[in-house]
């Protein structure tokens, strides 16, 4: 009896065939307590030009986190993984013959695309609003000052 139904096996009538259950179920439909899975909008030029309006107004650091991260994500075009698992060991300041610039080192996640080097990111000053380079800086000093006044005795800056 490969394939059996417990409840045919036993003699009960199956649960899906039931019309009470039935009933219910269309229900539940007709009066809309299941609720499809909603859709994240996706980001704009706008949404984060609303986002840097807070950075007048003095945010925490989680704020500060969360619209450099949004930027860093939209502007590379990153994935919000690729970007949780940056650590500070992979971010450096560094300086060529064009001027200054940030190093981002994406390691794991689906950013890999090869066994044997995770990809690069350079982020530039262009003096616009919403450049990444000011807002990494920024939001780099902003983390090092809260780790002072915490009395840490490392750099805990795990972005």
């Amino acid at each position: 009896m490969e394939g059996a139904n417990f409840v045919s096996l036993i003699g009960l009538p199956s649960i899906s065939e039931d019309v009470s259950i039935s009933l219910f179920m269309k229900g539940i439909k007709r009066q809309g307590l299941t609720n499809p899975p909603k859709q994240a909008l996706p980001l704009t030029n706008e949404m984060l030009a609303k986002m840097r309006t807070l950075l007048d107004k003095r945010p925490n650091v989680v704020q500060w986190r969360t619209i450099w991260r949004a930027h860093v994500e939209f502007g590379l075009m990153l994935r919000f993984d690729d970007v949780k698992r940056l650590k500070v060991k992979n971010v450096s300041f560094e300086t060529n013959s064009e001027g200054p610039f940030i190093r981002l080192k994406l390691e794991g996640g689906k950013a890999i695309m090869s066994a044997t080097k995770a990809p690069e990111r350079q982020l530039v000053p262009t003096g616009k609003p919403g450049c990444l380079y000011d807002l990494t800086v920024r939001y780099a000093l902003i983390k090092i000052k809260i780790s002072k006044q915490l009395n840490f005795g490392y750099l805990s800056l795990d972005i």
